[in-house]
C-alpha cells in the first residue's frame, strides 16, 4: 500500500514539472527566409537574405550541386543577413543552402554563371511557376557567344553537365566568332541561315541626321516576329532535346538576347512560367550585358557583311544604339503578340508550330520542375 502510494507521489510530481515546463518554455518559432539571393563579385561569393522574425540566426552551407544533401558547412550562427565567401576554385560552379536552427534551407545560386570570357551566360532555374513548383537549377543555360571563353572557363562549363548547345547564329556569324568547344563533347544544333535584311536600306537609316531610339527601336520591333520563323527548326530540335535527352543544355546566339531572348520566353512558357516573369528574363541581360562588349575589337577575321555592320553601329550614339545592344519591353512584345493572335497564346504557338505535344509538356515538366 506504501509502495503504491509512493508511486502515485511520484507520477503527481512529474507531471507537475512537465505541466510547469510548458508554460514557462516558449516553443520554438518557425523561422522564414525571404529574397535569398546569390552573386559573384571580386571573386567572391555574396548572398544576402532577410528572415522572418528579423535577425535570426542560420547556418551557410555550399555544394557542387543543387542537392543539400550534398552540402557541407560553411559557417554557422550567422545573424547579419549577409554572407561573403572567396571560393576555393574558380572552376567550379557552387550553390549555397542557408538554413535556419528552425526553419527549411533556402538555395540561393548565381544565375550569372562566373565566367572570365563569357557573354551573359545564364542559368534559368529558380523561376517559380504558377502551380507553385520551381525550374530546377543546373539544366537549362542561356548564353551570348562562346568565342572568348577561357580554359578555367571550360573547365567550369564542364561541371554543368552539358550535354546539348543549341547555337541561333547565322552562317556568317559562327564564321566570324567561331565556338573552339573545349569542354566534354556535346550535340550542336544550328541551322544554315543568313540575316534577310537590306544593308542599303539599313545604311540609309543609319544616317539619317534625326535617327533617333525610337526610330532603330521601330526597326527591332519589325524584326522581332521575323525571328519565329527564322529559328524554328531551331527552337523545335531544342524542345525535342530538352524532351529526349537527360544531361543540361545551352542555346545562345551571338549577344545572348533577341534569339536567345525569345527562346527563353518559350522554354520558361512550356514549364509553366507566367508571361511577366519570363519577360522579365529577357529584361535582365540589361543588368547582365555591357553594351561596349559587343562591339568587336578586331574585327579583320569577320565575314566582310557582317565586319560592315558592326562598323556603322559603332558610329551610332549610345542612346540609339541601346535597342541594337540592349533589350526592352516592346521588342519581346512584338514577338508575343505574334504568336497570341495567331495561335492564341505562347503555349499554343509551342505545341502547333514546333510539334511539342501535351505528353511533352508533361515529361518537361516532370524533368526540369521541383
Amino acid at each position: 500500500m506504501k509502495h503504491n502510494t509512493f508511486k502515485l507521489v511520484l507520477g503527481a510530481l512529474l507531471a507537475a514539472t512537465l505541466s510547469a515546463c510548458s508554460q514557462t518554455t516558449p516553443s520554438a518559432k518557425i523561422v522564414t527566409l525571404e529574397s535569398t539571393s546569390a552573386r559573384y563579385l571580386n571573386d567572391a561569393y555574396e548572398l544576402q537574405w532577410q528572415s522572418q522574425p528579423a535577425n535570426a540566426t542560420v547556418d551557410i552551407l555550399v555544394s557542387k550541386t543543387p542537392e543539400v544533401a550534398n552540402a557541407r558547412l560553411l559557417a554557422n550562427d550567422i545573424s547579419t543577413s549577409q554572407y561573403r565567401w572567396l571560393p576555393e576554385q574558380k572552376s567550379q560552379r557552387y550553390y549555397f543552402f542557408i538554413k535556419p536552427q528552425e526553419g527549411e534551407a533556402e538555395l540561393a545560386a548565381t544565375r550569372l554563371i562566373p565566367l572570365e570570357g563569357g557573354r551573359n551566360f545564364r542559368d534559368l532555374g529558380g523561376y517559380q511557376t504558377t502551380d507553385g513548383r520551381t525550374v530546377k537549377w543546373g539544366k537549362i543555360y542561356r548564353s551570348g557567344v562562346l568565342e572568348g571563353l577561357t580554359d578555367q572557363d571550360y573547365q567550369l562549363i564542364d561541371s554543368l553537365n552539358i550535354g546539348t548547345v543549341v547555337d541561333f547564329r547565322s552562317n556568317s556569324e559562327r564564321r566570324s566568332e567561331v565556338t573552339e568547344w573545349r569542354a566534354s563533347d556535346v550535340e550542336q544544333i544550328n541551322e544554315d541561315y543568313e540575316m534577310d535584311f537590306d544593308m542599303n536600306e539599313l545604311g540609309k537609316l543609319l544616317k539619317r541626321p534625326d535617327l533617333s531610339r525610337e526610330m532603330m527601336e521601330g526597326l527591332m520591333v519589325e524584326m522581332y516576329p521575323e525571328m519565329l520563323e527564322i529559328q524554328k527548326q531551331n527552337y523545335a530540335g531544342m524542345f525535342d532535346r530538352l524532351v529526349e535527352k537527360d544531361q543540361g543544355l545551352m542555346f545562345h546566339c551571338t549577344a545572348g538576347k533577341d534569339r536567345t531572348g525569345i527562346s527563353a520566353l518559350l522554354v520558361l512558357t512550356a514549364l509553366g512560367v507566367d508571361k511577366q516573369t519570363a519577360i522579365d528574363d529577357y529584361l535582365a541581360t540589361n543588368k547582365y550585358l555591357d553594351l561596349h562588349s559587343l562591339m568587336p575589337k578586331d574585327s579583320s577575321n569577320m565575314d566582310p557583311k557582317h565586319a560592315a555592320m558592326m562598323k556603322m553601329f559603332a558610329s551610332l550614339p549610345e542612346d540609339v544604339l541601346q535597342p541594337l545592344m540592349g533589350v526592352s519591353q516592346p521588342l519581346i512584345e512584338a514577338a508575343i503578340t505574334k504568336m497570341e493572335t495567331e495561335h492564341g497564346s505562347i503555349l499554343a504557338y509551342i505545341q502547333q508550330e514546333l510539334d511539342v505535344s501535351e505528353q511533352d509538356i508533361r515529361i518537361l515538366r516532370a524533368k526540369y520542375l521541383d
